[in-house]
């Protein structure tokens, strides 16, 4: 039995060759978890987007106080050093997605992360 997505009911642009690249890709993000558009209200969307936005803080907002005390104390020893990178790698990642498929909540969130952890990294790197 073929899928939804495969037998083009979904509402999925059906390939790059009638659009850009970058619109295509966009497209299919907004289909499979990127921007959210699920099709029954503009309010529904806004609350998907709204809860993107809260997740976000949440978050990203855990970085904090620990971005704070590694500043402070110019100790990151208790971290590893491969997910301090893959972190900064992986947020910088989510970051460009974000920007690639429109995402408030993702953007916005991984603007504040990346750096924060980038911070934590650079102490880990200074000092051990």
């Amino acid at each position: 039995m073929r899928s939804a997505a495969r037998s083009g009911s979904s509402g999925c642009s059906a390939g790059p060759a009638k659009v850009s690249k970058v619109r295509w890709i966009s497209a299919m993000a907004g289909c499979i978890g990127g921007r959210i558009r699920t099709g029954k209200s503009e309010a529904v969307d806004m609350a998907v987007e709204a809860v993107g936005l809260i997740a976000g803080a949440m978050t990203t907002s855990a970085f904090v106080p620990q971005a704070w005390k590694t500043w402070r104390t110019r100790s990151a020893k208790d971290f590893s050093l491969a997910l301090l990178v893959l972190l900064v790698a992986g947020n910088t990642m989510w970051l460009g997605y974000g920007v690639m498929v429109g995402s408030t909540g993702l953007v916005v969130a991984n603007l504040i992360t990346v750096p924060l952890t980038a911070a934590i990294l650079w102490v880990k790197l200074r000092r051990g």
